[in-house]
């Protein structure tokens, strides 16, 4: 899965006016590119709840939902906040399972967002 982290991007876009006598182009900002997010959790008996918002996707009813990430401190306060605007999930990557293995099972949910914003609490 492609990206991870609540990084945002402003592309550049080369540019040289048409009456310029410049050979030089000038970078002036052009698109702005978020990234996916992505969210990780212990498997949680019962709780499907990635899976139905991810399932309405694939029924073409997108539900975008604005979601907020936590940063919490040491007596599980938050002390910062990201919120998440309009995000909808890309994909969702179930457990993977090993006989070998005693592990936590961790289900992956994949994030496309439109905006964010950061508060500190």
């Amino acid at each position: 899965m492609p990206g991870c982290g609540l990084n945002a991007r402003t592309e550049p876009i080369k540019y040289r006016e048409g009456s310029s006598q410049s050979a030089q182009t000038i970078n002036v900002p052009g698109l702005k590119v978020n990234s996916a997010v992505i969210l990780k959790r212990g498997l949680m008996p019962n709780d499907n709840a990635f899976l139905q918002w991810y399932n309405t996707v694939r029924a073409g009813t997108v539900e975008k939902r604005d979601v907020v990430v936590s940063l919490l401190n040491d007596e599980n306060e938050p002390v910062m906040l990201w919120k998440l605007h309009e995000a909808w999930p890309v994909a969702i990557e179930a457990p993977t399972f090993s006989a070998m293995a005693s592990e936590v099972a961790i289900e992956t949910l994949e994030l496309a967002r439109g905006g964010i914003s950061v508060e500190t609490v």
